[in-house]
């Protein structure tokens, strides 16, 4: 792995691609929750959907 200042720049490591999909799909779950509640939630969770 490429050192940085601070220890290593995850974004090199292999699993990191794995991670971000997870964060990404976490992030897409929370919106869909919060779309019944909210006209501009429901349109930002379309536009992640499509």
């Amino acid at each position: 792995m490429e050192r940085a200042d601070y220890g290593f720049d995850i974004m090199n490591w292999p699993g990191y691609s794995v991670l971000a999909d997870v964060r990404e799909l976490m992030m897409v779950l929370w919106m869909g929750q919060q779309a019944g509640g909210s006209e501009k939630s429901a349109a930002e969770f379309s536009r992640w959907i499509q």
